[in-house]
């Protein structure tokens, strides 16, 4: 099927082309514009269904001889219109790429400003975790060095206490079942509490004086601590802390 042509285009090429002292219109008779348009007409049929594309060629045929068009001048105004429609169609199909590029610009633009503004927020986001864990990380040193403090303080403090001046140094004894010491010792300043048993929960029979003397019988083990079996001048016999009394 041949395709459709320009009738500026065929006009054109047929003014260019056309002589008018052989019979032929001119391009100044008033009947050549309309025998123009009438082939111009007829062209279009061309591009209609497949069944009308030999009648219209006929009728293109007839006019051309009528008008004196040779088959090259004829060729040459097709080919002129072809062309024509041509770079109209490729100039529309650049005008329509060149759209979709700028909407594709426009799309990649709305991105990268997204894509800007999601990453200002991680920056923002970054920096405010980066003083979080800096803060965490001088609390966790500050606790750790307290507590370092603390326990080198109760090091200090336990040490303090097992080689302190209350601290007595124990004669050594095997058993709770000690043989007889009958030492006479004096009551270290505070005083001295006297049980009935070897155990602060027991009874309690009485309190010694600074510097009150006692018979020390034997000294025992009793949950961790150290006591003495001692007897009063009285003969009266109970048990005090060995810190109470002075055994040196």
């Amino acid at each position: 099927m041949a395709a459709s042509a320009d009738p500026a285009y065929i006009g054109a090429g047929w003014r260019s082309g056309s002589r008018g002292g052989d019979g032929v219109s001119g391009a100044d008779d008033p009947r050549h514009d309309g025998d123009i348009e009438r082939l111009a007409a007829r062209v279009a049929m061309l591009a209609s269904e497949d069944g009308e594309a030999e009648n219209a060629g006929r009728a293109v045929g007839r006019m051309a001889r009528r008008l004196g068009l040779s088959g090259g001048e004829l060729r040459r105004i097709f080919l002129d219109g072809i062309a024509a429609g041509t770079l109209r169609e490729q100039a529309e199909g650049h005008g329509r790429a060149l759209a979709a590029a700028h909407q594709d610009l426009q799309q990649h633009r709305v991105a990268a400003e997204h894509a800007a503004s999601e990453r200002d927020w991680l920056m923002t986001e970054n920096a405010t975790l980066r003083r979080r864990v800096a803060s965490l990380r001088t609390t966790l040193r500050m606790v750790l060095l307290a507590g370092c403090v603390g326990t080198l303080g109760l090091a200090v403090v336990g040490l303090a206490l097992w080689a302190g001046p209350s601290r007595t140094p124990l004669a050594p004894v095997a058993s709770e079942s000690g043989g007889m010491l009958r030492r006479m010792v004096p009551v270290r300043p505070g005083g001295a509490r006297l049980f009935r048993a070897p155990k602060q929960s027991a009874a309690l029979i009485a309190l010694l004086p600074a510097g009150r003397r006692v018979w020390v019988r034997r000294l025992l083990w009793k949950n961790l601590f150290q006591w003495a079996e001692v007897e009063l001048p009285g003969g009266q016999v109970g048990y005090v802390l060995t810190t109470e009394i002075d055994l040196s």
